[in-house]
């Protein structure tokens, strides 16, 4: 299913995925969303989750990097910036965005604020992988 529904970027569609990617974890959030028109972090959040809060960081990355490659990334970051507390929150777009208002109009895609959280959060973390 998830292979399916490939983005096309540039007029090329995205290798089907052969991991947990950026795309895949879409997918499969995006099921949970269409069901309560929820974000993760929103859902989380109603639990009282103690690992979703004010995000300090906003985290840009390329859909097909594995989870494993993007969390590996974060730590990196941590350890490479001791200021920077472990407790940070981590703005990452799987999931914060609700991911079932994609395709809604501009007023209700989440996608569509995307520039207004960059300039809110103020810091931005850049991962480069895969690095072509």
């Amino acid at each position: 299913q998830c292979n399916a529904q490939r983005p096309i970027i540039n007029g090329v569609r995205v290798e089907p995925n052969r991991e947990l990617n950026g795309y895949v974890n879409q997918f499969h959030i995006a099921r949970a969303s269409e069901q309560d028109g929820l974000s993760t972090c929103e859902r989380l959040r109603a639990r009282g989750h103690p690992g979703v809060g004010v995000a300090t960081i906003f985290v840009s990355w390329f859909l097909e990097t594995t989870l494993e490659t993007l969390v590996d990334a974060m730590g990196e970051y941590l350890r490479m910036h001791p200021d920077v507390s472990p407790d940070a929150k981590w703005w990452v777009c799987d999931f914060v965005i609700r991911q079932a208002t994609r395709q809604l109009a501009a007023e209700d895609n989440d996608v569509k604020k995307l520039g207004e959280c960059v300039r809110t959060i103020g810091h931005t973390v850049l991962l480069m992988e895969p690095w072509h």
